[in-house]
């Protein structure tokens, strides 16, 4: 169960990262290494959902929510004041 919630989780970042342009795409990718420590992932794949497969129900719900929050960031023009 927890192997299909997380493919539909990575599934869902991956179509939100597609309609990214490429200068987000880049700039969201550079982040997510940073943020999940998966170097050169280059695309989000099959490392992306191993790690969240390493995370409980919760942080995996919660770093979701981070990751999507991201997207929508620079989707709309908009950067982290970190």
């Amino acid at each position: 169960m927890m192997s299909e919630i997380v493919g539909q989780i990575v599934a869902n970042i991956a179509t939100l990262v597609a309609a990214l342009n490429e200068k987000q795409r880049a700039q969201f990718l550079r982040w997510l290494e940073d943020h999940t420590g998966l170097q050169g992932i280059g695309e989000v794949n099959g490392r992306l959902a191993e790690w969240f497969t390493g995370l409980s129900v919760k942080e995996a719900f919660i770093e979701y929510s981070v990751i999507i929050g991201e997207i929508s960031l620079l989707s709309n023009g908009l950067r982290r004041l970190t």
